[in-house]
This record gives structure tokens, C-alpha cells and sequence, in this order.
């Protein structure tokens, strides 16, 4: 016979009151027995209840696949709860001094490199909607993964995935896949490598695609005219733990792409060459150092190799607040310009540098200053749309200041003036900039810009 725990308390209590039963059967004895008794049965009822409430969350939890136990949860959840998400959104407005028609002029006023942010003119811009999600390769899971896909503005800037007046499209209605890679952690002896497959981001310079991580809003000359943006291809890293990382890969051969795209970007193999890339750093407490380089072909022929690219990258915080940046590059082509059937010449190279200070005067509030200098040797980039036969050199200096303050943890606005100056050497006619008259009428250009960006 089952003996329930609700009988047993109630034996317990008739237990303790029989003495004084025995002794006076009154009225009030009974009365305070009856409502002890009420009490344990509705302490019964509750119980039951909520053993009816447990056993129902039991089984939606079992339909999800998630486990008690030792590991707490099962493989899915598990996987979720590795995956990082991150994003943001941004927008901006840009206004040129040199009064563009943005009708009659895609792009918003440069033949020398599409600055992201600030390529339309007296607009408001949806910039960025960006979605970073992965999960990264670590000893105790080691296979990973990772890709960003990003909308807006920039989805065609840095993409060239946009029609004739896409450039200009405040609506900003196109889907960049920025990258998407698998990546492996190998263990050798006391060194971890990791391995990865797909598109990914470049090794070279120092700002970046994604809005949030640059200190200014408009990307430099430095980035636009001789740095790639991403590759498709295999990188091995490694961290040697005494302050030095290396990182060697093979990748498809980037396309050099002429006038205002952005420098160097991927492109299917066209040929049997491949491009090899790599990266040396160190970092110590105050400063660190990067040296980093691309060689390989980049033409769909079979070919010796066309393009070189040495990156040289040093960081320092000399005093808190404070960040120095330098980021100079060397880009050479071996090639025959006039075979290619465009406007550079035999050979030509340039070289830049983009010297970079920010302080941050509070948790909110900070201050930017790029300076930049480009030296186009042989109109490499079409920046001197002039004739094939005069020797042409273009030589372009750009000073950006930026004020940024975070309205919230994850509200930010940003103000920006930015200067360019062009000049041809070996030509009469110095002009580079776009106006209201048309391409190719003004030496320099003034850009002031507002920018918003909300991260999630």
C-alpha cells in the first residue's frame, strides 16, 4: 500500500495534539485539528501543481533538443551558443564644395578612387548595414567559420556590383559579400596554425571596409588607390607567443582595376599564375609593427607576374589616449602598358603614405588627423587622363580631420572636413577633380560630412 507524505504530516500532528485530546475533548481542539488538516491538503494541491508545470517544460525543452546532465546542454544549443553576431548601421551626408550634379556624374567627383563614405554630393546616404557572424576555430571546437554581408552604399562601392548611377544611390539597395571563410585550428607541438579557406579580407594596410574600425570616416588615398580589399584563396597563420605572428597564403590573382574602384579586387582566375601574400608583425606594450606583401599576376594571360605590392604598417600609444599611426605602401607592375591597351605607361609604379593621430579626449568623445601623400608614377591609376604619349606623374596630398562622440554605448555621430589636391607633373593642365561643368575642371576638392553609426 503507497503511503503519501501528505498522511504521514497529518499522522504527525494527531501524534503531537492526542495527549491533550485524551485529556479535555473540547470544541476548539477539533476546530484547530480541521484547519491543519485544510492546510496540508492545500499544500498537496500546490505541489502538484507545480510537478504538472515542471513535467510540461520538461518536454518543450526535450522538442528543443536540449539535455540536463553533466554538459548542460546538447550539440545545437551548444553550437548557438558559440556563433558571435555582430553588426551595425550607418549612414551619412556629404557635401562637395566644388557643387557636383550627381545626375551627369556618377561616382560624386573623383576619376582618382570612390572615398566610401562622401561619393555623392549634398546627399544623404544609406552607407552600411552590416552583419558579421562566426564562430571561431579554438582547441576544444576546432573547426570555424565566418562571413560578413553587407548592404547599402558601399555594398557597391567596394563590390562594383552597381549599375551606370548606382554609385549614387542614397537608397543604397545592393548585398556585398564581403567574406566568407572556413578555418581550421592545427595543433604542431607547441604551435597552433590556423588554416583558412574562402574569401577574406587582405593582409594589407591599415584601415578597413568596415565603417566602425577606421578612425576617420572617408577612406584615405592610401586605401583606395593601392590597397586591395579582399581575396579568395588560403592563409596559414600563427602566433609565435613572444610578441611575433606570421601569416602566409596563396590566393587568386587580384585584377588591377582602373579609374575610381577601389585599387586591387578579386577576381576569378584567368590564367595558370597565382598570387602569394603574406604578413610579419610584432607587437609589444606600446607599439607594434607589420610588414606585409602581395606578389603574383593580374591579367587573364599567362604572363610573368604583373603586380607587387610592400605594406608597412607601425602603431604606437606613446602616452594614454593617444594613437600614432603610419601605413606607407610601394605598389610596381611588370609590365608593357601600352600592350594592355590602357593609359599607364611601361612598368609604372606608386608609393603613398597616410600618417594617422587620434586621441580620445573622454569615453566619448575623440579627435582624428590623416595626412596622406600619393605619388602616381606613370599614371598607374588614371589619375592624368592625358594623352598616351606625354610622361605623366600624379602627385595627390589630403588632409582629413574627424570628430567623433558617442551619443550612447551604441550610438555614434562623426563629423569630417576633407581636403585633395592633385597635380600632373609633364602636363599644362593640372586639373583632376569633377564640378558642376563636368570631369576632370578643378586641382582640389573640399568634402564636409556627418556620419551616424548604431552598433548591435
Amino acid at each position: 500500500m503507497r503511503i503519501r507524505w501528505t498522511d504521514m504530516l497529518l499522522a504527525a500532528a494527531l501524534a503531537v495534539v492526542m495527549p491533550g485530546a485524551a485529556v479535555a475533548e473540547d470544541e476548539t481542539l477539533r476546530r484547530d485539528m480541521d484547519e491543519m488538516r485544510q492546510m496540508i491538503m492545500q499544500l498537496q494541491d500546490t505541489v502538484s501543481a507545480q510537478s504538472g508545470e515542471i513535467d510540461q517544460q520538461r518536454e518543450v525543452i526535450d522538442r528543443a533538443g536540449i539535455e540536463f546532465g553533466d554538459d548542460s546542454a546538447s550539440g545545437v544549443s551548444s553550437f548557438l551558443q558559440d556563433i558571435e553576431v555582430n553588426g551595425w548601421l550607418t549612414f551619412t551626408y556629404f557635401y562637395n564644395t566644388n557643387d557636383l550634379d550627381n545626375d551627369e556624374l556618377p561616382g560624386g567627383g573623383s576619376n582618382i578612387g570612390i572615398p566610401f563614405a562622401g561619393s555623392s554630393d549634398d546627399s544623404f546616404t544609406f552607407q552600411q548595414l552590416w552583419f558579421e557572424i562566426g564562430k571561431p576555430a579554438t582547441k576544444e571546437s576546432r573547426a570555424g567559420f565566418f562571413t560578413e554581408i553587407a548592404m547599402g552604399q558601399d555594398a557597391c562601392n567596394i563590390g562594383g556590383n552597381c549599375d551606370t548611377f548606382g554609385a549614387i544611390d542614397g537608397g543604397g539597395n545592393n548585398l556585398y559579400l564581403n567574406s566568407a571563410y572556413i578555418e581550421y585550428l592545427a595543433s604542431f607541438g607547441e604551435f597552433d596554425v590556423t588554416f583558412k579557406g574562402g574569401k577574406f579580407g587582405t593582409l594589407i594596410g591599415y584601415e578597413v571596409a568596415q565603417a566602425p574600425y577606421n578612425f576617420n570616416i572617408t577612406r584615405g588615398n592610401v586605401y583606395n588607390m593601392l590597397q586591395p580589399i579582399t581575396h579568395v584563396g588560403m592563409l596559414a597563420s600563427t602566433d609565435f607567443g613572444n610578441g611575433f605572428d606570421l601569416t602566409l597564403g596563396v590566393v587568386n590573382n587580384p585584377n588591377y582595376v582602373t579609374i575610381g574602384s577601389g585599387g586591387l579586387t578579386p577576381q576569378n582566375d584567368g590564367n595558370h599564375d597565382k598570387t602569394f601574400i603574406g604578413h610579419l608583425g610584432y607587437t609589444a606594450e606600446n607599439w607594434s609593427v607589420a610588414i606585409n606583401g602581395l606578389t603574383g599576376g593580374d591579367t587573364a594571360r599567362d604572363e610573368e607576374p604583373g603586380v607587387s605590392i610592400i605594406d608597412l604598417i607601425v602603431t604606437a600609444t606613446p602616452i594614454d589616449n593617444l594613437t600614432l599611426v603610419m601605413n606607407a605602401d610601394y605598389i610596381f607592375r611588370d609590365d608593357d602598358g601600352n600592350d594592355m591597351g590602357v593609359l599607364f605607361e611601361d612598368d609604372p609604379n606608386a608609393w603613398g603614405v597616410a600618417l594617422t593621430a587620434n586621441y580620445d579626449w573622454s569615453e566619448r568623445l575623440a579627435t582624428a588627423i590623416r595626412y596622406e601623400f600619393v605619388d602616381d608614377d606613370g599614371n598607374m591609376f588614371g589619375c592624368a587622363a592625358v594623352p598616351v604619349l606625354v610622361e605623366r606623374e600624379c602627385q595627390i596630398h589630403s588632409l582629413t580631420g574627424t570628430v567623433a562622440y558617442a551619443l550612447t554605448d551604441d550610438l555614434k555621430i562623426r563629423g569630417e572636413i576633407r581636403y585633395d589636391d592633385a597635380d600632373i607633373k609633364g602636363f599644362t593642365d593640372k586639373a583632376v577633380y569633377n564640378d558642376s561643368n563636368g570631369p576632370n575642371r578643378d586641382e582640389d576638392r573640399v568634402l564636409l560630412g556627418f556620419e551616424a553609426i548604431y552598433e548591435f
